[in-house]
């Protein structure tokens, strides 16, 4: 049993019926079955949050869908963790890739000093990272 750090692309991707795949369920299946620790900084659960409302807003979802998916995330076993040193690590970071915001910063730099993979979704933070973290892991890529 490990630690694994998620990003909010890999959370909504298993919330959010339009954007799940056989994969993104088969991944999370395996978390939750394995028993892994989940963490994410205190931004995650902001973002899905907010991205939930939006998608309502703008009525790619519906309301019961964005009440389930809502109710669903709350009951994950993904701890909030805030270490003192995040935001210094996440400013460190978004230097070192040259990023306009640190928002990906943060999901990078927890698991980096948790010493543990990053699971994301997000090609776009996965190419920008480009390799030079080896523990960030795309979703589909081995």
């Amino acid at each position: 049993m490990g630690r694994i750090c998620l990003d909010a692309s890999l959370v909504l991707a298993w919330l959010l019926p339009p954007e799940s795949t056989p994969e993104v369920g088969n991944i999370w299946d395996g978390l939750l079955r394995k028993g892994d620790e989940l963490l994410g900084p205190p931004l995650l659960f902001i973002e899905v949050t907010s991205v939930l409302r939006e998608k309502l807003a703008q009525r790619q979802i519906t309301s019961q869908e964005a009440e389930l998916a809502f109710s669903a995330f709350q009951l994950l076993p993904i701890e909030r963790a805030w270490p003192q040193e995040l935001h210094t690590k996440a400013w460190e970071i978004a230097k070192v890739l040259d990023q306009r915001k640190a928002y990906d910063a943060h999901y990078l730099a927890l698991a980096e000093i948790e010493g543990c993979e990053l699971w994301t979704a997000d090609r776009r933070l996965y190419n920008a990272v480009g390799g030079r973290m080896p523990w960030l892991k795309l979703v589909g890529e081995p």
